[in-house]
């Protein structure tokens, strides 16, 4: 299976503390622009942000803001800080998971909010067939999921 273009648009990263981290990325990395969100369900809910600049790539900051069970909450109390996605554009998502799969990758089962913003993933079946638009794929590379968003 050959593999499809992929163009990598973000990087998700799992953070404490969601102003102190864009205080960091304005100074150091110039990301004046951030939008804030909250993602989840209202018992365990994400405070979502996103920056970027034209061109340059994005990034998304999620933090944990209550107790829950979401991949955010896993990855913090698993790793840390730190990188948590690398989110890829592709015209053929269906290709581009099925390469990570023969690549001994591990598909990730969605769970969306109302918003169709990923809030859990688990490991399960899915049927590449009907895959969502967001598709997350567990590499087992420290921690760090692949996006493939078509």
């Amino acid at each position: 299976m050959s593999i499809p273009e992929l163009r990598v648009f973000h990087l998700g990263m799992v953070v404490r503390d969601t102003e102190a981290t864009i205080e960091m990325y304005r100074k150091a990395l110039g990301v004046q622009n951030w939008k804030t969100r909250t993602i989840g369900t209202p018992e365990s809910p994400i405070k979502m942000t996103y920056g970027g600049s034209d061109g340059h790539i994005a990034y998304e900051l999620f933090e944990v803001t209550a107790p829950g069970s979401t991949m955010f909450h896993v990855f913090l109390e698993e790793h840390g800080e730190g990188v948590q996605h690398i989110g890829y554009w592709t015209p053929d998502p269906k290709a581009a998971v099925q390469a990570a799969l023969e690549a001994g990758g591990r598909l990730m089962n969605l769970q969306a909010d109302q918003r169709s913003t990923v809030a859990q993933v688990a490991p399960g079946d899915v049927d590449l067939d009907n895959l969502s638009r967001v598709t997350f794929v567990n590499p087992g590379l420290s921690g760090v999921r692949l996006e493939f968003v078509g």
